[in-house]
């Protein structure tokens, strides 16, 4: 886990941090400091991966306050949030990994927590995603248990986007299509959300998982899927479209694209045609 504090004057600067840090897999926001003697005094305690600060502040400056850190801890990354652009040239003196302005937009820090991201790399999983019926997901061989039918629907959806991030509001309008997108309808997609980033956290596979802020999503590089294969022509299983996550109906899209699919490429099997002219997701 990426361990990371910020430190600014301003409260609601602070609770605007924490709110983006809650939102990013594999971080623990370890706090944030409107003093940074307080600061100072957590981190001769505390290991910490990353530090964002503020400049202007009272009792010590950012600048002064990066240089005892790095006395304290040669290794933590400093990154600087201001809204002053003039004290680039003093920033960069004292080795930060990074200056951002304020007002800045959430995927700024996002961006910069995932550059200097200092976490040990995990083990390569073999993950292996099947379609046709109940989604099941199996990880080097273990068959994973969802702890809600929610978080299961959610990885479903995410695997039929096949790569392509998907909105807070989106996914609702998908995972329930008969209510409003309003606090409590966003209050359970968050708990399914926490569920499946909890269970992909349990096997060492998180890295699946497109995390951004207010999106999700699932990296195709990071997984098997015996949908995708059999649509890039990649196998010869004789696939029934109808089953294709059959218990969702969003799904139905994808199942008639199938069946289209497959009765294209049966046709040109039967006139001895090649099929890659239908090996489109």
């Amino acid at each position: 886990m990426m361990k990371i504090i910020s430190v600014d004057d301003e409260k609601g600067c602070l609770d605007a941090f924490r709110m983006i840090c809650s939102d990013i897999s594999d971080v623990e926001y370890l706090g944030g400091f409107n003093n940074p003697l307080q600061a100072l005094e957590f981190l001769q305690e505390n290991d910490v991966d990353i530090a964002f600060l503020d400049i202007e502040m009272p009792v010590m400056t950012g600048i002064e306050l990066a240089k005892k850190i790095n006395e304290l801890q040669k290794d933590i990354s400093v990154v600087f949030v201001t809204a002053y652009e003039h004290y680039a040239v003093q920033a960069f003196a004292v080795d930060a990994c990074g200056y951002i302005l304020k007002p800045y937009e959430p995927s700024e820090i996002i961006q910069k927590i995932r550059t200097l991201d200092k976490c040990s790399p995990q083990d390569e999983n073999k993950v292996e995603i099947y379609t046709f019926g109940q989604l099941e997901v199996s990880v080097n061989g273990k068959l994973l248990k969802f702890s809600s039918g929610k978080s299961r629907e959610l990885m479903a959806l995410l695997i039929d986007k096949r790569g392509e991030v998907i909105t807070t509001q989106q996914a609702v309008a998908y995972l329930w299509p008969n209510r409003e997108c309003d606090a409590k309808t966003k209050a359970l997609y968050r708990m399914a959300v926490s569920a499946l980033k909890k269970l992909l956290e349990e096997v060492n596979a998180i890295d699946i998982l497109i995390d951004q802020w207010g999106s999700k999503g699932i990296n195709p590089d990071k997984v098997k899927c015996d949908c995708w294969r059999w649509m890039d022509n990649e196998s010869d299983d004789d696939i029934i479209p109808e089953r294709y996550f059959a218990v969702y109906d969003w799904a139905e899209k994808t199942r008639e694209r199938l069946a289209t699919m497959k009765k294209v490429r049966s046709g040109n099997a039967e006139s001895g045609q090649s099929s890659e002219s239908v090996n489109h997701w």
